[in-house]
């Protein structure tokens, strides 16, 4: 579900989305998913995002101030929806955020934030067959430290009041 209700917010958020996705050359299955769910792009208009050209500055200032931390939990999000981040689409979302205009600490935050709800994500998808030796594996894979992991998995837990 999409929470954006400005149509450039959104517009962009699918443009980036993409791009991120795109990185190495494909788009996965997961990541396809996980735009899915964000944003409903047919396979014509896909295939033509696909090919756009990388996003400027000046693209990224169409955002409006209220919908940015939206946009970047969401992109960011998204770039970890195979697990972890890879060096350039690390880089790629920090210039996202300097064109945002957001400092490091608020970068930070909302990076913490994406990784907390794709780890939850992760978790919940496992969760029965989840043993800590295979949570410590998933903290690992996700560089995570194992507290965080086991924090969210208590929270996961204690929402499916187990």
């Amino acid at each position: 579900q999409n929470p954006l209700k400005n149509i450039e917010d959104k517009r962009m958020m699918s443009r980036m989305l993409v791009e991120m996705a795109r990185m190495d050359g494909r788009i996965s299955e997961r990541e396809r998913l996980f735009i899915d769910q964000f944003v409903n792009i047919e396979r014509a208009r896909l295939a033509t995002l696909m090919q756009a050209p990388k996003l400027k500055a000046e693209d990224c200032e169409q955002v409006s101030d209220a919908g940015r931390p939206t946009v970047f939990l969401v992109v960011a999000a998204g770039a970890l929806s195979d697990d972890r981040l890879k060096g350039e689409e690390e880089d790629r979302l920090h210039q996202f955020a300097d064109w945002f205009g957001f400092d490091a600490v608020a970068r930070q935050r909302l990076l913490d934030m994406a990784q907390d709800y794709t780890l939850e994500l992760a978790i919940r998808s496992r969760f029965h067959r989840l043993r800590p030796d295979l949570l410590q594996q998933l903290a690992d894979h996700m560089g995570v430290a194992f507290t965080v992991a086991q924090q969210v998995y208590d929270r996961v837990k204690a929402a499916r009041g187990e």
